[in-house]
């Protein structure tokens, strides 16, 4: 499961603290054994638009070796992160994910839009804006040149991010 992404080690940092408490949550709704569980690398998301341009990324959760989950972050304007976890691109990521180096995929939004970006520079709009608004070609190309220099293809199950592991509380009556 190939992607073009880059390794940062304050994503990982802020993943490593929070996700536990996110596995925590989802585990009232859906039991989820900690030790099945295991996080990929971070998947950078390029923001094509030049008005906004903040950090985001996806990291894979796997759970009995399936991707089960996605751990959204992103970065505010005041340059903390801020999470979101579900299921939500699970699909697209299992979709869109290569089998070689060579052919990895790499996500960046545009005016809202989620899009998928081929080895050959082709892009594909996997989640339209909720706006309605379009995807603007000249940004993605400029941006396509600059950011592409930066990444590298990454098998994000490879790649595995330790969590904090609170031990599971159980009250005695």
């Amino acid at each position: 499961m190939y992607f073009l992404t880059f390794e940062s080690r304050r994503a990982d940092k802020y993943v490593e603290e929070h996700i536990g408490e996110f596995l925590d949550s989802e585990s009232g709704i859906n039991p989820i054994d900690r030790d099945t569980v295991k996080v990929g690398a971070g998947i950078y998301v390029g923001d094509f638009d030049e008005t906004t341009s903040l950090p985001m990324f996806y990291y894979p959760v796997f759970t009995d070796e399936s991707l089960s989950y996605v751990f959204r972050i992103y970065e505010d304007i005041k340059g903390e992160y801020t999470s979101v976890f579900g299921i939500e691109r699970v699909d697209a990521i299992v979709q869109l994910a290569s089998d070689t180096p060579k052919n990895a995929v790499f996500f960046g939004q545009n005016h809202g839009n989620l899009i998928a970006i081929y080895s050959n520079f082709d892009y594909e709009v996997i989640d339209p804006s909720g706006f309605g608004e379009s995807v603007n070609e000249e940004e993605i190309k400029a941006f396509q040149k600059q950011e592409r220099k930066t990444l590298n293809p990454v098998n994000i199950c490879t790649k595995k991010i330790d969590f904090i592991k609170y031990p599971v509380a159980e009250a005695y009556y």
